[in-house]
């Protein structure tokens, strides 16, 4: 039984906006399987060596930089492929970060 995680949820607008998006970006299947899978954006900030901020920047559909585009993109099919093996969404921030360092991304 998948426990609910005590992670604080995204914010309201952020999930209704994509909803209502094509997701025809990279950031916004990004943020999308972000959201699905519930990861906490402090773990994909520093996942990714960037701000909270740049997270909810891409979240919100701004463009990632070239630099990033290539580790982003095989990080989403890879949250997409265990969401779908049913390895996420996680219970626990501690989960998470022990998710977030088996990756090899």
């Amino acid at each position: 039984m998948q426990r609910e995680p005590r992670t604080r949820a995204y914010g309201t607008r952020t999930i209704e906006r994509l909803r209502d998006s094509a997701q025809d970006t990279y950031s916004l299947q990004f943020a999308a399987a972000c959201i699905d899978a519930r990861l906490n954006t402090s773990l994909l900030a520093k996942h990714f060596n960037v701000s909270r901020m740049t997270i909810f920047n891409w979240f919100n559909g701004k463009n990632i930089n070239e630099k990033r585009l290539d580790r982003v993109v095989d990080f989403t099919k890879t949250i997409l492929d265990d969401m779908e093996k049913g390895k996420l969404p996680l219970g626990t921030k501690k989960e998470m970060v022990a998710y977030f360092r088996s990756l090899n991304i």
